[in-house]
């Protein structure tokens, strides 16, 4: 090999060495920088919809607080624990246990959660909200005995002492109850409970 090619190799050399280096480097922090930037970006995603559904639940909360306020829905309810104080103690388990079997039937009947004034108002209240009347499983109210009082389907049971919002609220440790995410058994719909 002689003088020419050596000289040729070894410009190609020192030439090609910081040529790769540079590549090297640029490649790193290219791609550190592009992890910073899709960072930020699904960071300021992340952060518009945690806003986003703040502001959802907010309206939400305000809007069933609303609802629960209605005179109409407070006389049903006050009518309801008002009809259970006067049965005598040792014949409430069984007027719970024909009501929960009549309700169990899903035979409405005309004094039946599903018909009476207080049901109408629930029903009103989604029909003038479409988006909540799309995305509702089910909306009702319960009594101070946790028994149903007005509901807008078939969905809860007439017993609903068992849901831990009911507890948490009645025990007075809540005012609002977020539940958490789970699939609903007869619908197969992903639900939470709002209480």
């Amino acid at each position: 090999m002689g003088l020419k090619n050596k000289l040729i190799a070894i410009v190609i050399g020192v030439g090609t060495v910081p040529l790769i280096l540079a590549m090297i480097f640029s490649y790193l922090q290219g791609n550190k920088s592009l992890t910073q930037v899709i960072g930020s970006s699904f960071q300021a995603l992340a952060y518009e919809t945690s806003t986003k559904i703040d502001l959802l639940m907010k309206e939400e909360i305000h809007k069933i607080s609303h609802l629960a306020s209605h005179p109409t829905l407070v006389l049903w309810v006050t009518q309801q624990n008002k009809y259970l104080e006067q049965i005598p103690p040792s014949k409430i388990d069984q007027e719970i246990r024909e009501q929960s079997e009549a309700w169990s039937d899903q035979n409405p009947r005309p004094l039946s959660p599903t018909t009476n004034r207080a049901s109408n108002v629930l029903k009103g209240f989604l029909k003038s909200d479409p988006y909540a009347s799309d995305n509702t499983l089910a909306l009702f109210i319960t009594n101070a005995k946790g028994l149903l009082v007005s509901s807008i389907n078939f969905h809860p049971g007439y017993v609903n002492t068992h849901f831990s919002s009911w507890k948490k609220i009645m025990a007075g440790q809540l005012e609002t109850f977020f539940g958490p995410l789970v699939q609903d058994a007869r619908t197969e719909r992903f639900t939470f409970e709002l209480a």
